[in-house]
């Protein structure tokens, strides 16, 4: 887990997740589920290989698959956008 210092104490929840590498982040998603402070959805499997991270960025891409009329201009932009990063 991430390093913290005394005089860093006062320290947000947004600065601690950053703190954290992708591994950490697993570990605390299933940390929060597994003791019910949160619940990831059925076909998110905490014993999967696949990450937790990924379940839910898989989840997200799911929800756009086949909603193409659906999106505005610059939304479907900035898919294409991104998606070109990876050719």
């Amino acid at each position: 887990m991430p390093s913290f210092y005394v005089e860093d104490l006062d320290i947000t929840v947004s600065e601690f997740v950053n703190s954290c590498t992708g591994r950490e982040r697993d570990e605390l998603i299933n940390f929060l589920s597994k003791n019910g402070y949160i619940e990831l959805k059925e076909h998110v499997d905490a014993s999967s290989d696949m990450s937790a991270s990924e379940a839910i960025f898989e989840e997200h891409l799911d929800v756009l698959h086949g909603k193409w009329n659906r999106l505005s201009k610059e939304d479907e932009d900035t898919i294409i956008k991104i998606a070109k990063n990876f050719k």
